[in-house]
């Protein structure tokens, strides 16, 4: 039994461990759509017994601005052991091989993590500190506030709104046009739709009548609220659901979950900073 880096020969076997795992989660479209444009095989992990692979993990790379300073960090992604392996301690293994290689390889400071069952990564030492809110809003609500112009949607104007959102926030990802113009192209794959005005964006799905916002961001809330007013009208829609982060200011309370775990690979307290900001699933 060892871990190693994965090579090319490896890709077709890690997507149908993908599959197996996450279907239930993402679609094949999705996770398609992943490995043809996403996919990072350079820092991609695969336990093998006798040559089989028996699970894999990937750190995706990417860079945070974290207490004023940009910090490369791993994101670890796409943890999943075939079924008749699991349970057997094989991705404890792994992901302890790939934690030393984030700080002996890489030399960096933190690894960060999304989970379907977060008391398992506990024992490795990643701590809670990225958190999500879901707010409802109905066209009632929203009756206060002005309809906004919505314009077309321009890749720029959207990293302009970003960095002005998050000036005052912390732990967040860097966006550029190349990380918008991904979103764009996702966007399709998942049904998802864009929409700016001057000082807001949203990107939205909707579902059964009811608009679902994944990701938001603003230079005034009053911006934000006028116009996912706008776009409900303009849908005919009379409900949405925003699931955002917590440091989101709005006039209602929402329910509260966890978003991220952090592992500090040193001793900088990074899950005691305020305003930990991250909304993608990166």
């Amino acid at each position: 039994m060892k871990t190693r880096l994965a090579n090319e020969a490896d890709i077709n076997t890690i997507k149908e461990l993908w599959y197996e795992n996450f279907l239930d989660h993402d679609s094949k479209e999705s996770i398609d759509f992943y490995f043809d444009n996403n996919f990072d095989l350079k820092h991609t992990f695969v336990l093998e017994d006798s040559n089989e692979i028996i699970t894999s993990l990937q750190l995706n790379q990417h860079q945070l601005v974290i207490d004023n300073k940009i910090e490369n960090v791993s994101f670890v992604i796409g943890v999943a052991t075939f079924k008749k392996y699991q349970r057997q301690g094989y991705m404890k293994v792994l992901l302890e091989d790939a934690i030393r290689y984030a700080r002996n390889t890489l030399h960096q400071k933190y690894i960060i993590l999304q989970a379907y069952n977060w008391d398992v990564y506990r024992s490795f030492g990643f701590v809670d500190a990225y958190y999500r809110q879901t707010i409802t809003y109905t066209l009632k609500d929203l009756s206060k506030y002005h309809k906004s112009e919505i314009e077309k949607y321009n890749l720029s104007k959207l990293v302009d709104i970003y960095q002005g959102y998050t000036k005052n926030l912390n732990g967040y990802k860097i966006r550029d046009k190349e990380y918008f113009r991904n979103i764009e192209a996702m966007s399709e794959v998942e049904k998802l739709s864009i929409a700016q005005s001057k000082e807001a964006y949203i990107i939205y799905g909707v579902e059964n009548n009811k608009m679902f916002i994944s990701d938001c961001a603003y230079l005034r809330v009053e911006s934000l609220l006028e116009l996912i007013k706008s776009e409900l009208l303009n849908r005919k829609l009379e409900e949405v659901e925003i699931s955002t982060d917590i440091y989101n200011v709005f006039n209602k309370n929402g329910s509260r979950k966890l978003y991220m775990m952090v592992l500090n690979l040193t001793q900088n307290n990074l899950e005691e900073a305020n305003c930990l900001y991250i909304s993608e699933e990166i």
